[in-house]
């Protein structure tokens, strides 16, 4: 067990790649706090598992942030790894995207990473290391339509991961870990047509999983990846290779 006696907090704790990674993370000795907006989801995340908690929270506001990261530390003691999974979005072109679904899209992704940062970096300080994994995505890098305000935030990460390793390397390290198309609920509500367009578009020839991107950041999480800093770790079945 990799991960043993890590402490590691995950925003959007409560589905998906979020509760698959807090899963993932607690299967490898890790002591886990997931957080999310959505109660039931996290109920989920936890049942049958003792080292996994949870915690109802708002990742856009400064007072939930900062209450959910002062009792994991109370109870705790350290922060070992930050993982921010939350996001929202709609997907539209610039044009067509409202004013207050590009707010609300920046201040889930962005603002709650800087929050969430805020907030646990001066633990990872105090104790001498530390690691911060935002969910990016191959939308940090490559352009899709209708997309506009996603891909801001999206790309927005990597310079967030660079300044934080650039500020306060060597004890804290930021890697934006972005995949590329994953079988999610989200997906598997899109048309079909376009399901098959992203395995044809794939080398893999497949969809990413949950358990893929898990098991990424678990590396990351991990003294394995020590040397891995203020970059991006692409797991997109070789999407941007072409």
């Amino acid at each position: 067990m990799i991960l043993r006696d890590k402490v590691v907090l995950v925003s959007g704790g409560g589905s998906g790649i979020g509760r698959q990674i807090a899963r993932e993370c607690a299967n490898e000795g890790a002591r886990v706090v997931a957080a999310d907006i959505n109660q039931e989801g996290l109920d989920e995340t936890v049942s049958g598992r003792t080292n996994v908690s949870s915690r109802v929270t708002d990742v856009t506001l400064e007072q939930d942030v900062s209450d959910l990261v002062s009792e994991t530390l109370e109870r705790f003691g350290r922060i070992d790894a930050l993982v921010h999974s939350a996001y929202w979005t709609n997907p539209q072109p610039l044009l067509d995207t409202a004013p207050e679904d590009y707010e609300r899209t920046q201040r889930v992704i962005l603002k709650g990473a800087y929050l969430l940062a805020r907030s646990t970096i001066p633990a990872m300080l105090r104790q001498g290391s530390g690691v911060i994994i935002p969910i990016a995505s191959t939308h940090s890098v490559v352009a899709f339509p209708n997309f506009f305000a996603y891909q801001v935030a999206k790309a927005g990460l990597l310079g967030y991961v660079r300044s934080i390793a650039a500020d306060y390397g060597p004890a804290v390290r930021a890697v934006a870990l972005a995949p590329g198309a994953i079988q999610t609920p989200a997906l598997n509500d899109a048309p079909e047509n376009l399901r098959n367009e992203l395995v044809d578009r794939s080398l893999t020839k497949r969809l990413g999983t949950a358990h893929d991107v898990a098991r990424a950041a678990v590396y990351l999480i991990s003294d394995d990846s020590s040397f891995m800093t203020g970059n991006i770790f692409l797991l997109d079945g070789g999407w941007t290779a072409m």
